[in-house]
């Protein structure tokens, strides 16, 4: 069901190539994050 929220549409096409088609943009899906990083 969530994924379904985030995703408008799928194309498939020959040898499974896949076109996705997102509600939202990578702005409106970082503009929350906290990205931590460790350095090892």
């Amino acid at each position: 069901m969530i994924v379904n929220c985030l995703i408008k549409r799928v194309d498939v096409y020959r040898d499974y190539k896949l076109l996705i088609d997102f509600n939202i943009d990578f702005e409106q899906f970082s503009m929350d994050l906290n990205i931590v990083w460790i350095a090892a």
